[in-house]
């Protein structure tokens, strides 16, 4: 998890996201089209596919959002246990 600036963080959750939602979109496609045995398949309407990948797209930014401030409060109570 990048933490250097929140920027990173997001930009950087919203690539990983998007690459496996990708992903994932195209294995199910295929997976879908070789079990299909009368060609026509639901998984072809991309419409649908496409708003899933804007979704998980923003829920991982969001994400990468919440990581950052969860690994920064991390960070910085193990500076301060080592103060004392």
């Amino acid at each position: 998890m990048k933490h250097d600036e929140i920027e990173q963080s997001i930009v950087a959750a919203g690539i990983t996201s998007a690459s496996g939602s990708i992903a994932i979109t195209l294995i199910t496609y295929i997976i879908v089209s070789m079990n299909d045995t009368y060609g026509y398949s639901q998984f072809l309407n991309i419409g649908p596919s496409v708003m899933d990948l804007l979704i998980f797209i923003v829920v991982g930014a969001i994400g990468g959002a919440i990581g950052y401030y969860i690994i920064r409060e991390i960070f910085s109570q193990k500076t301060r246990e080592h103060h004392f």
